[in-house]
């Protein structure tokens, strides 16, 4: 599509588009302290440094939104984007009660009845076209739902101090 429709005066030596950030402006100062000690990132390292932060991760989110997890032991799914048509992020709509409900319980899903995670989900960013700007609406009403309380927060505007934290 970026070939064809957004550089095509350009198509023959466009050979990939990478989309990214620099990490240092969304990693948490625990990750780049310890990277930055020269010592081997393990997978405790990085579980211990994100049990360790989930407690802010809730201060910031009471102090932005109003609201926090009720269960900060539960995994963390943390999504902050923007929100445009092209990223289609509307699935999550038919996800969030299956990636937020109890595992011992059955919730429908555009693929039928699957079984809960058990798990928090963050999810901030800005709409950045009419679509995305729906889904915010769309998201902000979710959040308020009284069975997704403390299981599932939305963030507008949010920005790399969360996802330092998430």
């Amino acid at each position: 599509v970026t070939k064809l429709a957004v550089l095509p005066e350009t198509r023959e030596k466009t050979l990939a588009i990478t989309n990214g950030s620099d990490p240092r402006l969304w990693k948490s100062v625990e990750l780049m302290d310890l990277e930055g000690s020269g010592k081997v990132v393990r997978g405790i390292d990085l579980y211990e440094i994100g049990q360790h932060v989930k407690g802010r991760l809730n201060e910031y989110l009471f102090n932005v939104t109003g609201a926090g997890f009720t269960y900060m032991d539960r995994p963390l799914v943390g999504l902050v984007r923007r929100f445009v048509a092209y990223k289609e992020q509307r699935i999550l709509f038919g996800l969030i009660e299956q990636i937020t409900g109890d595992r011992d319980k059955e919730y429908e899903t555009p693929w039928g009845k699957r079984r809960g995670l058990g798990m928090n989900l963050l999810v901030g960013g800005v709409g950045r076209d009419d679509v995305g700007k729906e889904w915010v609406k769309k998201f902000k009403e979710l959040a308020q739902r009284e069975d997704l309380k403390g299981k599932f927060i939305f963030i507008e505007g949010s920005g790399t101090e969360a996802m330092k934290l998430a």
